[in-house]
């Protein structure tokens, strides 16, 4: 998945234009744990500070990497709980015969 802003973001902090980064939200920042936490790390220890706006955290320092880690993982497993949600109902929809897919 391409992110034209992400990779515009990151380019900004390592040519040392962008010393603080504001998030919305953490989930925001990256579409997996690992990666989010790769991301969280890389810029950290860049000496960038990370701040999330809804969660109202300073992510820089170790503190902010052991909260982070619990986030994303949250956030993470409130996707794949959306994802069993949807094939269910996709599932329950099509038994009933009312599902039709979108091409």
């Amino acid at each position: 998945m391409q992110r034209p802003g992400l990779i515009a973001l990151k380019e900004a902090i390592f040519a040392g234009r962008v010393k603080t980064v504001v998030v919305w939200k953490l989930d925001r920042l990256a579409r997996s744990m690992r990666e989010g936490i790769n991301i969280l790390t890389a810029w950290c220890d860049g000496g960038v500070r990370v701040i999330s706006m809804t969660q109202q955290i300073d992510l820089s320092g170790t503190v902010g990497h052991l909260v982070a880690g619990v986030l994303f993982a949250i956030a993470e497993i409130e996707l794949q709980n959306t994802k069993e949600r949807q094939a269910a109902g996709i599932a329950a929809a099509k038994k009933r015969g009312v599902y039709k897919a979108c091409v």
